[in-house]
């Protein structure tokens, strides 16, 4: 009896645990389809229900009892105000496992876009071009937070030789983010990529086709060869790209980061960065 016992609790403990997760509440005892009962109980529960009525469905217990699940809904709720933390248990239990679940899906995912994560073509990259461990990044250049970390990021560059660091041009906040974004890219293809990085985070306000211009002018870049690179089909290609990506890793604000295979949502510190590249770096060594 005390397997049967265990068992049930187990049974009981997840679905009050799911009904307190998706509903805010322990789940009724007529709609849980276990309970935890003492050999007593059981017995007891047995002799006043001997045959199952067709309106209450049969509960088989692991030694072979069969009871009437209308019968166990007194002890079940008895059981649970007797004993709360059972619920909780079991609620930590669920979040564990949904946790585990969530970040096993996203392992997969990181591993069937590994290409375009970490080795598109098309994608800026600072730092060691061969370095042990990729920093990935999505960000907007209107986002105050991407602004906050540039600094950061440039820091993390100039202090670890073997980091690598790919930019995802993430335009997500209004037509002139996109503006910035094409400018960005456009400034790839002339190799000043970082200057106008730079220069455009520390802009304040919309981002017109004369104010990323000016920014190209300011960090010596060729602005006419700017304008004319802008409007090459590949450089929007790139962003629909970095959007898509984003989705499928659930990133769904800015700044994003994907460092080794661990996703950092929101702005983070050069403390962070530098722990969380050493980590990685630890993984796959």
């Amino acid at each position: 009896m005390r397997l049967a016992t265990l068992t049930i609790c187990f049974m009981l403990a997840v679905a009050a645990g799911y009904g307190v997760m998706h509903y805010g509440r322990a789940m009724s005892p007529a709609l849980v389809s276990s309970a935890l009962i003492s050999p007593a109980q059981a017995q007891s529960a047995s002799s006043d229900q001997k045959a199952p009525t067709q309106s209450s469905p049969a509960i088989t217990l692991p030694n072979g009892q069969v009871l009437d699940s209308e019968a166990l809904g007194p002890i079940i709720e008895q059981y649970l105000l007797d004993h709360p933390e059972v619920i909780v248990k079991a609620v930590g239990r669920l979040q564990q496992k949904q946790a585990e679940a969530k970040d096993a899906d996203f392992q997969a995912t990181i591993a069937s876009q590994q290409q375009q994560l970490f080795n598109s073509p098309s994608s800026p990259v600072l730092g060691n071009p061969k370095g042990d461990v990729t920093m990935v990044e999505f960000f907007d250049y209107k986002c105050p937070y991407c602004k906050r970390v540039v600094g950061d990021v440039t820091k993390l560059i100039d202090n670890d030789p073997n980091v690598r660091v790919v930019f995802k041009e993430f335009p997500i906040l209004g037509p002139d983010s996109q503006v910035a974004a094409l400018a960005a890219l456009a400034a790839n293809k002339q190799g000043k990529y970082s200057a106008f990085h730079e220069a455009a985070m520390r802009h304040r306000g919309t981002f017109t086709k004369d104010v990323v211009v000016q920014i190209a002018k300011d960090v010596g870049l060729d602005a006419d060869k700017l304008q004319s690179d802008m409007t090459d089909p590949a450089l929007m290609a790139e962003i629909d790209a970095n959007r898509a990506l984003a989705e499928k890793l659930g990133i769904e604000g800015t700044p994003g980061f994907i460092i080794g295979t661990q996703k950092v949502p929101g702005a983070i510190t050069f403390d962070d960065m530098k722990q969380l590249v050493s980590k990685a770096r630890d993984q796959k060594s």
